[in-house]
């Protein structure tokens, strides 16, 4: 039976149906005698009686649960197929429920318009107010399009109206920049020019009057020469006070292996950059470009290379210097530019895309890391295609992710999804040492 191991979160008394495979290499048919037996916890679970295989072949067949209890509690299903005239020839896998008060869509990832929109790889994002939105938008910047040049592009993307919108270009038009939003500013430091050198300079989006400002903002004082594919995001400033646009790593040019360690913290508040403590080293001892970052629950987490390196890192600005960045479990996913999405909510970071591997495999993975309990797990909603370089944003209660590659170029029409997260009803009771407003953080695990 595959899979042998499906962990996942669920409402109670919300009935999911699973597909598992019976598989048969005994040298004859097979017709699999089923049983579904709850090992803990509550509710029901079930399947057909028997299922045939022929030699040789699988079968897929859908197992039904509903998960009983309150919000903290557990349901273990226990499905075994047994061959009646040879028990010898058995198999048995889990499909274990947390009981939670969300649960991401089982139909899994939804593709979206991109009427009017551009393609692009190794763009930059984040989500933030436009003043021509009833919520909140995804800000897409710059990029490589189809034909490997870097695009001088602002794109909007309003979820209520399903609607894409072009706004002023950057100045100084990028690919591999960090993006953050804060205070009502979109804050774009970094990134590679359109003959892919480095870049230190900070450009600012100002929603409120449709402009950009590449002056009035000083450039990252670093003296590497440029800090190209670097990771970063929004967190809380090292005063502790607000919050700061950070940038870690890079390189001098897109085909440079001169990386660095460096964070940079820049202050809207003061307009200032401070440097806080080098990145730990880990794997990649000269530095790192092309990984992945974003802020979350006032941290900055940041990891992976070009050379698929899976070390992971959390920056706590606030921290005394000297102990600012600690080396937290590795990535469970692609480590060449994914794109890192904050879900602040349950306290979790979600890998998605990337290359997986030394061998250039690009991910349809998606894997999430639990920032309490600092370990990573899958979800079995894949992207529906592996990406290399998308964007990703949470926004209107879904997962985003937008344009990316299946090799060096950017794919075209590019590919635009979303992940729904489902509320259970309100009123559930709460297990034994839960309370409302608690996170409730599980995760998925498939082999």
């Amino acid at each position: 039976l595959t899979p042998d191991l499906l962990e996942l979160v669920g409402c109670p008394d919300q009935t999911q149906i699973h597909e598992f495979t019976a598989s048969n290499n005994a040298g004859y048919a097979m017709n699999m005698a089923m049983s579904y037996t709850l090992i803990e916890g509550a509710g029901t679970c079930s399947g057909p009686d028997s299922v045939s295989v022929a030699n040789g072949a699988s079968t897929p067949f859908n197992v039904e649960l509903t998960p009983a209890g309150d919000v903290g509690g557990i349901t273990i299903c226990e499905i075994e197929a047994v061959d009646p005239g040879n028990p010898a020839n058995h198999d048995d896998s889990l499909l274990i429920t947390h009981l939670t008060h969300f649960a991401w869509d089982f139909a899994g990832w939804q593709s979206q318009t991109v009427a009017g929109a551009y393609p692009a790889m190794w763009a930059s994002c984040a989500a933030g107010w436009h003043p021509g939105a009833g919520g909140p938008v995804g800000y897409f910047v710059g990029g490589v399009d189809p034909v490997g040049a870097v695009q001088p592009l602002l794109q909007a993307y309003d979820p209520g109206a399903g609607a894409w919108t072009q706004l002023p270009p950057p100045p100084d038009p990028m690919s591999n920049h960090v993006a953050s939003y804060i205070g009502g500013r979109l804050y774009v430091s970094g990134g590679f020019h359109f003959a892919f050198g480095g870049s230190c300079n900070l450009q600012v989006f100002d929603p409120a009057t449709n402009t950009w400002d590449d002056t009035s903002y000083p450039d990252i004082p670093s003296q590497s020469g440029g800090l190209g594919g670097g990771a970063g995001g929004a967190g809380t400033c090292h005063t502790g006070a607000g919050f700061c646009h950070f940038h870690v790593g890079g390189s001098v040019s897109i085909n440079d292996f001169d990386y660095t360690l460096e964070t940079w913290e820049f202050d809207p508040a003061t307009n200032g950059w401070t440097r806080l403590d080098d990145r730990p080293p880990s794997t990649s001892a000269s530095g790192f470009a092309f990984g992945g970052g974003v802020g979350c629950r006032g941290y900055v987490f940041v990891g992976g290379h070009r050379v698929t390196r899976d070390d992971f890192f959390r920056l706590d600005a606030t921290a005394p210097a000297g102990s600012q960045w600690v080396q937290v479990a590795d990535i469970v996913g692609g480590t060449y530019s994914p794109t890192l999405v904050c879900n602040e909510e349950e306290g979790a970071v979600y890998v998605i895309g990337g290359v997986i591997d030394s061998g250039g495999n690009h991910s349809d993975f998606v894997g999430r890391y639990d920032i309490d309990a600092d370990s990573w797990s899958a979800l079995p909603q894949l992207l529906p295609e592996g990406l290399l370089g998308p964007c990703g944003v949470k926004m209107a209660g879904r997962l985003w992710t937008f344009g990316g590659a299946r090799d060096l170029y950017a794919l075209d029409p590019p590919p635009h999804e979303f992940l729904e997260q489902n509320y259970c009803p309100e009123g559930l009771p709460f297990a034994d040492g839960f309370e409302s407003g608690d996170t409730l953080a599980w995760w998925v695990t498939v082999p």
